[in-house]
């Protein structure tokens, strides 16, 4: 009878262990997938506005001061479109108000800031 039950529980790690691997493996191959499609989203170019602008004081998780991180709002044909600006100084270059062609990529559902070119 020892036997058996042996059996059955290394029967069912392996279960377990075969099962958990497979699930991993899909989502390797899922993210693989998205990562591709999303290296491929096309860069887009528009006519836009700068509408606002605003700095946000970075913490790490211990609550102490890391940086700053920088936002700008975009009137893309009437849409607001907000952006983190990666540079400071391409933050301090733009003005509100000021219009020009805005060069971004749609990235897993964020938008990433590409160039700004003034008019």
């Amino acid at each position: 009878m020892d036997v058996i039950f042996i059996t059955i529980e290394v029967f069912a790690a392996g279960c377990m262990i075969a099962i958990i691997t497979t699930l991993f493996i899909f989502k390797i191959i899922r993210d693989m997938r998205f990562r591709e499609l999303e290296s491929k989203a096309a860069v887009e170019l528009v006519r836009s506005t700068v509408i606002s602008k605003r700095k946000e004081q970075s913490k790490s998780t211990s609550g102490k001061f890391t940086g700053f991180a920088y936002f700008v709002v975009f009137d893309v044909r009437g849409e607001q479109m907000e952006m983190q600006i990666l540079s400071e100084e391409q933050f301090r270059e733009l003005r509100i108000g000021q219009k020009g062609l805005l060069q971004y990529q749609r990235k897993n559902r964020s938008l990433l800031f590409i160039h700004f070119d003034k008019d």
